[in-house]
C-alpha cells in the first residue's frame, strides 16, 4: 500500500469530521469563537473598520481573486467536454434531417 498524502489524509480527516453532525457542530462553533478572538485582538477587521485606502486594496484584492476564481471555473469547464468528432456530428445532423422529414 503506497503512502498517503498529506493532502488525502486531510481530506479524510474532514470527511469524517463532517460526516458526524455532533463532531460538525461542535467544529463550526469552534471556528465562530476563533473568529471572534482573533476580530477582538485585531487580527481580523471588517471592511468598515478599515480606512478608506485599506477598504480599496482590500476590494482590489477580491475583483482579482474572483477573476481569477472565475478564469480557473471557465478553463475547467471547456476541459470537462471534449469536442465531437466529426462523424458524431454528421450522425447528429442526419438524425435532425430525417426527424425533421418525418414530422412534415
Amino acid at each position: 500500500m503506497a503512502p498517503v498524502s498529506a493532502a488525502e489524509r486531510q481530506r479524510r480527516y474532514r470527511a469524517r469530521r463532517n460526516a458526524d453532525t455532533e463532531k460538525r457542530q461542535k467544529y463550526l462553533e469552534s471556528e465562530r469563537q476563533r473568529w471572534q478572538r482573533n476580530k477582538e485582538l485585531g487580527k481580523k477587521k471588517l471592511i468598515n473598520d478599515l480606512s478608506d485606502r485599506e477598504k480599496r486594496q482590500q476590494r482590489k484584492k477580491w475583483r482579482e481573486n474572483n477573476r481569477k476564481r472565475k478564469e480557473a471555473k471557465a478553463k475547467m469547464k471547456n476541459l470537462d467536454t471534449p469536442p465531437l468528432t466529426p462523424d458524431i456530428v454528421q450522425e447528429q445532423k442526419a438524425k435532425r434531417v430525417e426527424s425533421a422529414q418525418r414530422s412534415r
